[in-house]
Protein backbone atom coordinates (compact mmCIF):
# COMPACT_ATOMS: atom_id res chain seq x y z
CA UNK A 1 0.00 0.00 0.00
CA UNK A 2 1.10 3.50 -0.82
CA UNK A 3 1.54 6.07 1.87
CA UNK A 4 1.10 9.77 1.79
CA UNK A 5 3.60 11.93 3.73
CA UNK A 6 0.60 12.36 6.25
CA UNK A 7 0.94 8.55 7.00
CA UNK A 8 -2.91 8.32 5.29
CA UNK A 9 -3.14 5.46 2.50
CA UNK A 10 -2.97 8.03 -1.03
CA UNK A 11 -6.26 7.90 -3.00
CA UNK A 12 -4.72 5.16 -5.71
CA UNK A 13 -4.78 3.18 -2.38
CA UNK A 14 -7.77 3.94 -0.93
CA UNK A 15 -9.47 3.29 -4.70
CA UNK A 16 -7.63 -0.54 -4.92
CA UNK A 17 -8.88 -1.26 -1.32
CA UNK A 18 -12.78 0.08 -2.63
CA UNK A 19 -12.31 -1.95 -5.64
CA UNK A 20 -11.05 -5.08 -3.53
CA UNK A 21 -13.95 -4.88 -0.69
CA UNK A 22 -16.29 -4.24 -3.78
CA UNK A 23 -14.88 -7.54 -5.53
CA UNK A 24 -15.26 -9.86 -2.14
CA UNK A 25 -19.25 -8.68 -2.01
CA UNK A 26 -19.90 -9.28 -5.59
CA UNK A 27 -18.48 -12.83 -4.96
CA UNK A 28 -20.06 -13.06 -1.86
CA UNK A 29 -23.39 -11.84 -3.26
CA UNK A 30 -23.35 -14.33 -6.35
CA UNK A 31 -22.52 -17.06 -4.21
CA UNK A 32 -25.49 -16.56 -1.54
CA UNK A 33 -27.40 -16.07 -5.09
CA UNK A 34 -26.38 -18.99 -6.83
CA UNK A 35 -27.68 -21.04 -3.37
CA UNK A 36 -30.49 -19.30 -3.55
CA UNK A 37 -31.36 -20.58 -6.58
CA UNK A 38 -30.39 -23.94 -6.29
CA UNK A 39 -32.40 -24.51 -3.10
CA UNK A 40 -35.66 -22.94 -4.56
CA UNK A 41 -34.51 -25.33 -7.75
CA UNK A 42 -34.93 -28.11 -5.46
CA UNK A 43 -37.98 -27.01 -3.55
CA UNK A 44 -39.92 -27.10 -6.63
CA UNK A 45 -38.61 -29.90 -7.82
CA UNK A 46 -39.99 -31.71 -4.32
CA UNK A 47 -43.30 -29.59 -4.69
CA UNK A 48 -43.77 -30.39 -8.17
CA UNK A 49 -42.74 -34.79 -7.49
CA UNK A 50 -45.46 -34.46 -4.25
CA UNK A 51 -48.24 -33.06 -6.02
CA UNK A 52 -47.81 -35.84 -8.68
CA UNK A 53 -47.65 -38.63 -6.51
CA UNK A 54 -46.72 -42.10 -6.92
CA UNK A 55 -45.09 -43.00 -10.04
CA UNK A 56 -48.53 -44.85 -11.66
CA UNK A 57 -50.01 -41.49 -11.14
CA UNK A 58 -47.22 -39.27 -12.55
CA UNK A 59 -47.44 -41.84 -15.79
CA UNK A 60 -51.23 -41.23 -15.78
CA UNK A 61 -51.08 -37.68 -15.56
CA UNK A 62 -48.26 -37.80 -18.46
CA UNK A 63 -50.58 -39.59 -20.64
CA UNK A 64 -53.28 -37.44 -20.17
CA UNK A 65 -51.09 -34.42 -20.75
CA UNK A 66 -49.83 -36.04 -23.93
CA UNK A 67 -53.44 -36.68 -25.18
CA UNK A 68 -54.33 -32.78 -24.54
CA UNK A 69 -51.53 -32.05 -26.78
CA UNK A 70 -52.16 -33.96 -29.18
CA UNK A 71 -56.04 -32.74 -28.92
CA UNK A 72 -54.95 -29.41 -29.76
CA UNK A 73 -52.64 -30.25 -32.17
CA UNK A 74 -55.21 -31.95 -34.11
CA UNK A 75 -57.44 -28.61 -33.32
CA UNK A 76 -55.22 -25.91 -34.41
CA UNK A 77 -54.79 -28.08 -37.77
CA UNK A 78 -58.25 -28.22 -38.10
CA UNK A 79 -58.72 -24.50 -37.88
CA UNK A 80 -55.47 -23.79 -40.40
CA UNK A 81 -57.29 -25.60 -42.58
CA UNK A 82 -60.58 -24.35 -42.43
CA UNK A 83 -59.21 -20.79 -42.28
CA UNK A 84 -56.93 -21.98 -45.16
CA UNK A 85 -59.97 -22.95 -47.26
CA UNK A 86 -62.58 -19.61 -46.61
Amino acid sequence: MTVSHLGKPSKVASVKICGDIMDTIKTSFDKVKDKIIQQTAIREYQKSRDLLGTDEHRMKHAAKAQQNVMKLEKHAIKEAHKQHHT
